[in-house]
C-alpha cells in the first residue's frame, strides 16, 4: 500500500507529506548538487511529517576536504528552507564527515551526537543535494551492520540493539530536557509518544522483515526501507491492517499542525494538576495507538520469530 491510497482516509497525513515533498522539492531544484557534500534532512521534513511549526532539524554530510563548502551550502539550504530554526544545543548543524559515520560503532569514541546523526540517517532521513555522499554513507553503515557473516535465519541483532538503544536514550533526554532544563513537557510528551515510537517502531519492523534472508538481500531490503518515511515502511509492510494505529497518528499530526492545540499542550507539566481535557485525550489516543502497534507485530510475527525473542534478551 502507497500513501495516496490513505489521502481521504487520514487527510492530516496526506496534507503533511504534500507539504514535505514540496519544501524537499524546492530545496532540491533550487540548488546545485556539489560533489561529495550532501545536507541530511532530519525530523518531520524527513519523515514527511511537515506542519505549520517544523524545525528545520538537518546537518551537512560531507567527503575529506569539503568542510567549508559543506558548511556554506548547509546555511544556503537552511535559509531557503523558511522553516523554524533548530535548537542550538541539539545534534543539528554541525558538519559530520562521512568517514567517520559507520566506524567505532558502540565504542568509546561513538558519541552521543555522531550515534544520533547515525540512527537518524537510518531511521529518518532526506538527501539534499548530492546523493552520492548520502548513498555511499548509508552503504557503509548497513555493511557494518550486516555484514557477510549474518546467517539467514538471523534479524541483525547488533543493528536491532542500536535502534532499541536510541529509543531509550530518547526516553532519557525526554526526562532530562523536562526536569532538569524545565522545557515544555506536554507537547514532548505527546511527541516522544507518538512521532518518536514511530520511528522506533518502523526500526524493529526493518529488523524483523530481514529474517529468512541471505545476507546480501537483507543489505537491500534494508536499504530500500532506509529511502522510505517511516509510515510509508508500515503500509508496504502491513498493508490495512496499519490503518487503526495511523488514524491516531493522523490525530496527533493534526494537533501539530493547530496553533490553539500546540498552546494548550505547552501549559502541561508532569503534575497531574495541569494536566488539560486535550492533553488527557492525546494520552489516551497514545495508548490506542501503542496498542494496535503492538497487536499488529504480535499477529504478524508468531512467538517463534527471532525478533520476539531479541526484544526480550
Amino acid at each position: 500500500m502507497k500513501i495516496e491510497a490513505i489521502e481521504h482516509s487520514h487527510p492530516d497525513i496526506y496534507k503533511a507529506r504534500t507539504e514535505s515533498n514540496r519544501v524537499l522539492l524546492r530545496l532540491r531544484d533550487n540548488m546545485e548538487a556539489t560533489p561529495g557534500i550532501s545536507v541530511v534532512a532530519n525530523g518531520s521534513l524527513a519523515r514527511g511529517e511537515l506542519t505549520s511549526q517544523s524545525d528545520f532539524d538537518a546537518y551537512p554530510l560531507y567527503k575529506a576536504g569539503k568542510r567549508a563548502a559543506a558548511l556554506k551550502l548547509f546555511e544556503r539550504v537552511k535559509s531557503n528552507a523558511g522553516l523554524k530554526e533548530f535548537a542550538s544545543e541539539g545534534a543539528f548543524g554541525s558538519a559530520l564527515p562521512a568517514v567517520t559515520v559507520a566506524k567505532n560503532i558502540g565504542g568509546q569514541k561513538d558519541g552521543n551526537r555522531r550515534f544520533t546523526l547515525r540512527m537518524l540517517l537510518l531511521l529518518e532521513s532526506a538527501s539534499i543535494g548530492s546523493r552520492e555522499v548520502y548513498d555511499r554513507t548509508i552503504d557503509s553503515v548497513v555493511l557494518r551492520y550486516i555484514n557477510d557473516d549474518i546467517t539467514d535465519k538471523q534479524i541483525g541483532r547488533f543493528l536491532l540493539n542500536d535502534i532499541i538503544r536510541f529509543y531509550r536514550q530518547m526516553c532519557v533526554d525526554f526526562e532530562f530536557k523536562t526536569v532538569e532544563q524545565t522545557k515544555p513537557w506536554g507537547i514532548r510528551y505527546a511527541k516522544l509518544v507518538f512521532s518518536r515510537k514511530l520511528i522506533y517502531y518502523s526500526g524493529i519492523i526493518m529488523c524483523a522483515e530481514m529474517a529468512s534472508k541471505p545476507a546480501s538481500d537483507k543489505r537491500k531490503y534494508l536499504i530500500s526501507m532506509i529511502n522510505m518515511p517511516p509510515i510509508d515502511r508500515l503500509l508496504a509492510t502491513f498493508g490495512d491492517d496499519i490503518l487503526d494505529a495511523l488514524r491516531e497518528y493522523n490525530y496527533f499530526l493534526s494537533l501539530l499542525d493547530d496553533p490553539g492545540s500546540r498552546k494548550d499542550l505547552a501549559k502541561v507539566q508532569m503534575l497531574r494538576d495541569s494536566h488539560t481535557s486535550l492533553f488527557k485525550e492525546v494520552k489516551e489516543r497514545g495508548h490506542r495507538y501503542s496498542r494496535a502497534l503492538v497487536d499488529i507485530l504480535r499477529a504478524r510475527y508468531p512467538i517463534d520469530h527471532p525478533i520476539r525473542e531479541a526484544l526480550i534478551v
